[in-house]
C-alpha cells in the first residue's frame, strides 16, 4: 500500500471525504486520472455514512472513468484479521443486536445477517469448531461469552484487506448500499418556526455543516442575518433547531441566501415551511424574492419550483467544490403578493 488515511467520525462525512481523498492522492504521488480502480464498502452500516460513501465513489467513477467495485463491509472486516481459520465480521447493530458474517479462509460461510446477540452466539458456537476470530467494533460483544475466540475490536476495516478484496472483485457501476433492516425513523414532532437570535449562532452553524461541503462560521450567519435588510428564520422539533432560512429584502427585491435542515429532518416539509415563512416576510417590502441553487442539486431545485419560484438565468461555474471544479449556479425568480 503507497498511501492510505481512515479517520473515525460521527458526522462530517460528506464535508471530509472528498479533502481526504485528494489527500491521499497527493501523498502518494498520483493524479486521479491514474486510478485503476475505486472501491466502495456496501454495508452494513450507518445509513448516512453507507449513502455519502457510495455517493462519492460513484462520481469519483463518472469523472475518471475508472472501474467501480464494491466489497461487503462484514467481509473487509473478516479479511482484515490476517489468514486462514474461521473469521467472523462483526458490527454492533444497536438494541441487543450485531451484524455479522462468517468466512473459512476466503469462503463465506454465512449471507451477511443481522441477528440476536444470543442467536448470533449460537450460530457461531455451531458453525465454527476450533480457532475464531471476532473481527470489528461489535466484536467484543459476542468475544464476552465466547471465550475461545480471539477479539479484534477493528473500528473499521484494514485498508490494505479491502484493497485486495476490491481487486477480484467485478467492476459494477449501479452499486446498491446492503441494508439488512429497514431504517428504524422516530415520529419527528412537528416543527414550529420563530425568528433567529444572536444565542442561535452555534446552532446554526452547526446546522449548515450538515448540508453544505463549505459551511459558513456563524459569524458569517450572523452578519448577513444583521446586515440592512437581513433576517434569518429557525425551524424548532425535538427541542433544537432543525433548520433555517437566510434572506435579504432591500429595494424592492428580496434574496434567498441559505437554507439548510439536519438530515434527519428532511422530507417533512420544513424546508418548504422556511421558504413560504421567508416569502411572507420578503412581501411585506419587496415585489419578488431570487435565490440561487447548485444546478447538480435536483432536490432543491425541485422544492423551490414547488413553491412557486422559476428559473431566470444561469451562472456558470459560479459554485466552487472544495473536492475540485465548478458548478453553474441556476438563478431562480418568484414574484411576491405585496
Amino acid at each position: 500500500m503507497i498511501a492510505g488515511a481512515s479517520e473515525a467520525m460521527e458526522r462530517g462525512h460528506q464535508e471530509r471525504l472528498a479533502p481526504m481523498a485528494a489527500e491521499v492522492m497527493a501523498e502518494a504521488g498520483l493524479g486521479f486520472a491514474e486510478l485503476g480502480k475505486i472501491a466502495v464498502t456496501l454495508g452494513p452500516g450507518s445509513f448516512t455514512g453507507l449513502r455519502v460513501g457510495l455517493a462519492f465513489a460513484k462520481g469519483l467513477h463518472l469523472a475518471t472513468d475508472a472501474p467501480l467495485a464494491g466489497v461487503g463491509t462484514l467481509a473487509a472486516l473478516a479479511m482484515s484479521a490476517g489468514d486462514g481459520g474461521v473469521r467472523a465480521g462483526v458490527i454492533d447493530a444497536r438494541r441487543g443486536l450485531v451484524y455479522l458474517q462468517a468466512f473459512e479462509g476466503e469462503t463465506p460461510l454465512t449471507a451477511p445477517e443481522v441477528l440476536a446477540l444470543e442467536e448470533a452466539v449460537l450460530r457461531l458456537a455451531r458453525g465454527a469448531p476450533g480457532q475464531l476470530r471476532l473481527v470489528g467494533p461489535g466484536a467484543p460483544l459476542l468475544g464476552a461469552v465466547l471465550r475461545h475466540a480471539v477479539v479484534n475490536d477493528l473500528a473499521a476495516p484494514d485498508l490494505a484487506a479491502l484493497g485486495r478484496l476490491a481487486e477480484r472483485a467485478a467492476p459494477d457501476p449501479d452499486l446498491r448500499p446492503l441494508y439488512l433492516r429497514g431504517i428504524e425513523a422516530r415520529p419527528m414532532a412537528p416543527a414550529s418556526l420563530r425568528p433567529a437570535t444572536r444565542r442561535d449562532g452555534a446552532a446554526l452553524a452547526e446546522v449548515h455543516a450538515t448540508a453544505f461541503e463549505a459551511p459558513w462560521r456563524d459569524q458569517e450567519i450572523l452578519r448577513f442575518a444583521e446586515d440592512r435588510g437581513g433576517y434569518a428564520l429557525v425551524a424548532e422539533a425535538e427541542r433544537r433547531i432543525v433548520g433555517f432560512i437566510l434572506c435579504r429584502a432591500i429595494a424592492g427585491e428580496a434574496e434567498v441566501l441559505t437554507l439548510a435542515v439536519r438530515p434527519e429532518h428532511r422530507r417533512k416539509g420544513i424546508a418548504a415551511a422556511l421558504v413560504e415563512a421567508a416569502a411572507r416576510v420578503a412581501a411585506r417590502a419587496s415585489a419578488v424574492m431570487f435565490l440561487e441553487v447548485a444546478a447538480d442539486n435536483p432536490g432543491a431545485v425541485a422544492l423551490y419550483e414547488k413553491a412557486g419560484f422559476a428559473a431566470a438565468g444561469r451562472r456558470a461555474g459560479y459554485y466552487g467544490r472544495p473536492s475540485g471544479g465548478a458548478v453553474d449556479a441556476i438563478v431562480m425568480r418568484r414574484a411576491l403578493n405585496s
